[in-house]
């Protein structure tokens, strides 16, 4: 076991493996509550960490998908999944359009399809449409195609489906 001690970039501590207390919850609720905010810590006790942590988490997120009220949604997923470090893609192109997220794990992929006040039929229409799943079709992980539709009514997922391949 590595310990990071004097290192101070949460991408070096991931790039080498050194062990790493998560404290993923905690930024989260910071993101949450929004503001600014005084982080007042012992000297070398993880403020730059942090920073840095949150920097990355940020620095990764596609200037594309912050925009209209479906992005909106669309953004938010893509910040939690990212924050439970998985690999995410959002807008991948295909030769008929983009996905809107893919995430993939050693095992499995998933092929998101955001709508806004539509409905899920629309979206794993689309996957099929488009043939999402086609760039994946040599892979031998498991994979699925998620309908996710939020309303902007109640400013939250309002139904969503799980197809396997």
């Amino acid at each position: 076991m590595k310990y990071p001690i004097g290192i101070q970039t949460f991408a070096k501590i991931r790039e080498e493996n050194f062990l790493y207390f998560d404290k993923t919850r905690l930024v989260y609720e910071l993101v949450k509550e929004g503001g600014y905010y005084f982080l007042r810590r012992p000297r070398r006790f993880g403020k730059s960490l942090l920073i840095t942590t949150l920097e990355a988490l940020f620095a990764n997120q596609n200037y594309q998908i912050a925009g209209d009220a479906e992005l909106y949604f669309h953004n938010a997923v893509n910040v939690i999944f990212q924050m439970l470090g998985f690999y995410v893609e959002t807008e991948r192109h295909t030769s008929d359009g983009s996905m809107d997220m893919v995430v993939q794990t050693k095992d499995y992929i998933y092929i998101f399809e955001f709508k806004l006040d539509q409905s899920v039929a629309k979206a794993l229409e689309q996957i099929e449409e488009k043939q999402y799943a086609a760039p994946f079709a040599q892979d031998m992980r498991k994979l699925y195609k998620i309908g996710v539709n939020f309303s902007s009514a109640i400013r939250k997922i309002e139904a969503w489906q799980v197809v396997e391949r």
